[in-house]
């Protein structure tokens, strides 16, 4: 359902947090690696800089079982497995050796990366542990940054995020996502900012995009 232009808006069931968010991915909580969040104030959303509405991020959540990482010299000694994808975990799970956690479900959050064929880096940036969902099967990304590219033909826009003021992120990237052609029909027009959520597709390795609108960006021109 389009509920006016340049916005869709889709329910996602089985989408809530432990942690109370009522929404697939609330902006607000999602500042990643791009903005430091207030020491104490861990995942609230909240920000000294005024920028906060505007800055540009990417974030991922994803739910699986730990296991032991298999095949020749694997990038960690352990991996979660979503689906048919195993995504590299550290060594430990606060403060305890993560071998304790073996056949156990965690949560974790992602700074997604997009390969060029517009899968899933498996080894984007590790942001986190994070709460079990009620109910596991769903896996929200959420993103705001400048869309740089759409092929309708292909189903796929690609969002460049870029670093903010005082943030950790040192160069910009693109994230690669697939789209419903009405969806893409309705975007912004390239160069100006967007707010995109959607889901993780382990079987398909896409990030999918479900909900996009324009959203004003901290660097637009005056």
């Amino acid at each position: 359902m389009v509920t006016s232009r340049g916005e869709h808006r889709v329910a996602v069931a089985n989408s809530h947090l432990e942690a109370g968010d009522s929404r697939l991915l609330p902006e607000g909580n999602a500042l990643g690696e791009h903005l430091d969040e207030p020491e104490g104030q861990p995942g609230q959303g909240r920000s000294p800089y005024p920028e906060v509405g505007r800055t540009y991020f990417a974030v991922l959540y994803l739910f699986g079982t730990v296991e032991r990482a298999r095949g020749k010299r694997p990038p960690s000694r352990f991996c979660l497995r979503v689906g048919e994808a195993c995504v590299p975990l550290p060594g430990r799970f606060r403060g305890q050796p993560m071998s304790e956690r073996v056949g156990q479900t965690l949560g974790v959050r992602l700074w997604p990366r997009t390969l060029p064929d517009g899968t899933l880096d498996l080894k984007s940036p590790f942001g986190g542990f994070m709460p079990e969902l009620k109910r596991p099967g769903i896996f929200p990304f959420s993103l705001r940054g400048r869309l740089v590219a759409v092929d309708r033909e292909e189903g796929t826009l690609q969002v460049e995020i870029r670093p903010n003021p005082r943030g950790r992120l040192q160069e910009a990237f693109r994230v690669t996502l697939w789209a419903s052609l009405s969806l893409l029909e309705d975007l912004p027009p390239v160069g100006q900012g967007v707010y995109v959520q959607g889901e993780y597709r382990p079987k398909s390795g896409r990030l999918v995009a479900q909900v996009a609108r324009g959203q004003p960006l901290w660097d637009d021109p005056a």
